[in-house]
């Protein structure tokens, strides 16, 4: 059964452009993005990025970050780090060698499931004031935690992020994660991973609509087409369920619609309700839910991440952990289950640089991963 299931997503994989071997036979992920120096030519310019990571008390794997800013010329990017515990992460930058390309700046209120809107914004204060860099026509801005990783160069990342200069790049959770209002079940706030990247327009909204972040109150999404939050019947966290609808406003769907319906999101692009699986432009890598969960959606929901995620786990030096569950929120208490990465060798690390993903998560802060910048950054 086990041999059957693994031929049958191997098979799945392959149907998707992934799973098949590279020219040296590694494992890979090819699902629709260019790759390489005629992708780069074409794109025809280069993004200036700003990462900007929210984390706890340690910036962990910083001798990768530090790999990673070390290739890149200084006026393309920024790094800015919100930590829960500023001064010890203001220790961490500075013992891991990230001083000369990191910034931390002044704790907001946070708290997970509650409030991490307020950090987000903090960190869009600080990048937002950078001076336009000649050279850098386009401004990226790239939300990470302390337990991502970069799984591309960041010439490529640049030069990828060109090609979309006016567009976020946000994955839309299945739509049964979408909040309806309470009194008008055909108009939805869109669920969407907190993990994204904004263009300068998106990001300048988000800016404007929210009041300037505090080190001491929570934020309170505006209300958007009139509405408040207590007006939705939030099962998620909130505060991620806020991003989306602060900048493109809410889903409408039609009361009597049949099969799946495209709905026209202005400014953003076209989403499908129902759809089981994620939508919109899923550009991090990270696997969540229980085992039976990632299989049921790789191979019955026909979900591109829990295929790659499996995939992945297939890669003999990989070592992936399931996920303990972690819970939080108020009034709704929400749980997630995020997989953790507890080991990587050359073929797991060039199975994610050949993948279609930008960022991945959760590596653990001691996870193994020898040679990392070498086979991934090279």
């Amino acid at each position: 059964l086990a041999l059957a299931f693994a031929l049958a997503a191997a098979w799945a994989l392959a149907q998707r452009g992934v799973g098949r071997p590279a020219e040296g036979g590694e494992p890979y992920l090819r699902a629709g993005y260019p790759q390489g120096k005629a992708a780069a030519e074409e794109a025809g310019g280069r993004a200036r990025v700003h990462v900007l990571m929210m984390g706890m008390d340690s910036i962990p794997h910083s001798d990768i970050w530090k790999a990673f800013f070390e290739r890149a010329p200084p006026e393309s990017f920024s790094f800015f780090i919100h930590c829960k515990e500023e001064q010890k992460c203001k220790d961490s930058v500075e013992s891991g060698g990230l001083a000369p390309f990191a910034q931390v700046v002044p704790t907001v209120s946070n708290e997970w499931c509650e409030d991490l809107v307020s950090p987000m914004l903090q960190l869009l204060k600080y990048a937002l004031a950078k001076e336009p860099s000649v050279g850098y026509p386009v401004d990226k801005y790239a939300f990470v935690s302390t337990m991502h990783l970069p799984v591309k160069p960041f010439g490529f990342l640049s030069e990828e992020l060109a090609r979309r200069p006016d567009e976020s790049d946000m994955c839309i959770h299945q739509t049964e994660w979408w909040e309806p209002l309470k009194n008008d079940s055909t108009k939805f706030a869109v669920a969407c991973f907190q993990w994204s990247i904004f263009s300068r327009k998106d990001a300048l909204t988000l800016r404007e609509k929210w009041p300037e972040p505090s080190a001491t109150t929570k934020a309170i999404a505006p209300p958007v087409e009139g509405h408040p939050d207590e007006d939705f019947q939030f099962k998620h966290c909130i505060d991620e369920m806020a991003i989306f609808r602060s900048i493109y406003g809410l889903a409408h769907v039609p009361r009597n619609y049949t099969g799946v319906v495209n709905i026209s999101i202005n400014g953003f692009g076209t989403l499908q309700y129902p759809l089981l699986s994620n939508q919109g432009r899923c550009v991090y890598f990270g696997i969540d839910g229980q085992p039976d969960d990632v299989e049921h959606k790789a191979t019955v929901d026909n979900c591109e991440q829990a295929q790659a995620a499996l995939a992945l786990q297939r890669t003999p030096d990989a070592s992936v952990l399931s996920p303990p569950t972690h819970c939080g929120g108020t009034p709704i208490v929400y749980c997630e289950e995020i997989w953790t990465i507890d080991a990587l060798g050359p073929n797991g690390q060039r199975f994610l640089r050949e993948s279609k993903y930008l960022f991945a998560r959760k590596f653990e802060p001691t996870a193994s991963l020898p040679n990392y910048a070498s086979v991934v950054f090279a």
